[in-house]
């Protein structure tokens, strides 16, 4: 049978009644995981290395302070 991976929260961002944000990684990749506090939508994306997930993190995170999403 297949070997399960679990998920590994690494970075944990949140603008409180707004977005919450997970960085962490799955298997040997990482990914970026975020809900959206409002209108309750959610994303999850896969990344090769972690510099791509924390820099989708981080814009993610910018977006929603600045009120742009």
């Amino acid at each position: 049978m297949g070997k399960e991976t679990k998920r590994k929260d690494i970075v944990k961002y949140e603008l409180p009644e707004v977005v919450n944000i997970k960085v962490g990684t799955e298997g040997t990749g990482f990914y970026v995981y975020y809900k959206d506090v409002k209108t309750k939508l959610e994303s999850l994306q896969y990344f090769d290395t972690g510099r791509e997930a924390i820099n989708m993190a981080n814009k993610t995170y910018d977006k929603f302070k600045r009120g742009v999403v």
